[in-house]
């Protein structure tokens, strides 16, 4: 398990940031090298997205980057995303879906979620099952800027049914950020050695 809450009620430090090496000078030094790199903080996090439909749900998660100044064009980049997903579904198993696009409307590397319990219809025969968890990444046109180690530790995380079922059990957005972090940055950081200063 990545996270979760004690038996207090408060939330648990996620299990990665208690092993060896992890210590919190360590934390800090993540914070210290993802940040400029990579648009991810609270304000990017929805609990409860509100449209049930594909296009909608996506449009909630694209104007949180573009108020945080992840994306320039939020018209621009939506549709490359909506053309992304009209070749090929993003949508998989275990209600996730990893919706993204490479385009210059992207500034840096971004990442945004969004919870739905109702669920959203994302159109796709293959998977005709509702999606619970959206997971949006903006790439810039330009460098990798860290881009699949980045999907990689996501797909990880999210494909483990016990923190799925935490970050669902967050009711705001700092809740959710905190879930997260420093677990999910701690593997990133690992994965991507120019962040990681190797």
């Amino acid at each position: 398990m990545l996270g979760g809450a004690t038996e207090d009620g408060k939330a648990a430090v996620p299990l990665l940031s208690r092993q060896a090496g992890c210590s919190e000078t360590r934390v800090q030094r993540v914070r210290h090298h993802v940040h400029p790199a990579v648009c991810f903080d609270s304000a990017l996090m929805v609990p409860n997205l509100k449209s049930q439909d594909r296009m909608g749900a996506i449009k909630e998660l694209v104007d949180r980057m573009h108020s945080a100044g992840c994306v320039v064009d939020s018209l621009n980049f939506l549709q490359s995303v909506l053309d992304r997903e009209n070749l090929e579904s993003t949508a998989m198993g275990s209600g996730l879906a990893f919706p993204h696009a490479r385009c210059r409307s992207a500034t840096r590397l971004g990442v945004a979620f969004g919870v739905s319990r109702d669920g959203v219809d994302f159109h796709t025969a293959s998977h005709p099952y509702r999606v619970h968890m959206i997971c949006l990444l903006a790439v810039p046109a330009s460098g990798d800027g860290g881009y699949l180690p980045l999907l990689g530790v996501l797909t990880g995380a999210l494909q483990d049914r016990t923190f799925r079922t935490g970050l669902m059990a967050c009711r705001t957005s700092d809740e959710m950020y905190r879930y997260f972090y420093p677990s999910f940055w701690e593997e990133y950081v690992d994965k991507t050695p120019y962040l990681a200063g190797k």
